[in-house]
């Protein structure tokens, strides 16, 4: 995580925390985003943090259709406006259906069907 020195307050020339990439998104937000430089199509996905040592300074995780998780730069929010589309309804179904098979169902949802960490299960193949 890169920090900004400051003179103020009691910080004394120490760092703090640049946080400006969790500003924007919260975990497992609805995102769309591209591959291939930015051109293409749009694809649906779900926000997992930034991606400090891949790619770009403001390169993000995200959690595609597959299950698969992809660094990526073209990162945007699904707006309020898109998410109340049938098309788009449909769309997260789909995902999490997919999502929710591929990981077992073991992901303890919440209210607002974000995945609640401490009750994700990992799954190991050996």
């Amino acid at each position: 995580m890169q920090q900004t020195a400051s003179h103020s307050g009691e910080l004394n020339g120490r760092g703090t925390p640049d946080i400006s990439q969790f500003l924007d998104f919260a975990f497992y937000d609805w995102v769309w985003y591209q591959e291939n430089a930015g051109l293409g199509e749009h694809h649906l996905g779900c926000w997992l943090g930034p991606s400090y040592d891949v790619g770009s300074q403001m390169s993000f995780w995200v959690l595609t259709k597959t299950g698969h998780v992809m660094s990526r730069v073209t990162v945007q929010h699904v707006t309020k406006l898109e998410s109340r589309t049938d098309a788009n309804q449909a769309r997260f179904n789909e995902f999490t259906e997919v999502i929710t098979s591929k990981f077992h169902d073991n992901w303890g949802f919440l209210g607002d069907d974000k995945p609640e960490p401490t009750k994700i299960k990992v799954h190991r193949q050996i």
